[in-house]
């Protein structure tokens, strides 16, 4: 098992576990509802905002590319605010760091 001690802030170990809410099925239950609307999902009831589709249609074809001079620059950002080095490993995700334990 990988030691994250070196690289995880103290604050984190302090966090209670996420606990997911409710789904569905059981705030139906709960309430005595046939339907319900859920927003909090970062989702609305009204699609797109206009233009969106469009622009993501107009990427499509360069949806293989990762924004190399963005991360490049957060990276540098997360180092200069927290003190640390470029070189340690940002990632977007927990599970990203894994390969590289």
């Amino acid at each position: 098992m990988a030691d994250w001690s070196g690289i995880v802030v103290p604050e984190l170990e302090e966090l209670d576990q996420f606990a997911l809410g409710m789904t569905i099925a059981e705030v139906k239950e709960l309430h005595g509802l046939d339907e319900i609307v859920k927003l909090s999902w970062n989702e609305n009831l009204f699609g797109p905002l206009p233009g969106v589709l469009d622009a993501i249609h107009a990427e499509l074809e360069n949806i293989w590319l990762y924004p190399e001079q963005p991360f490049i620059d957060f990276r540098n950002e997360v180092a200069a605010a927290s003190g640390t080095s470029p070189a340690l490993p940002v990632a977007a995700a927990v599970d990203s760091l894994s390969s590289i334990a």
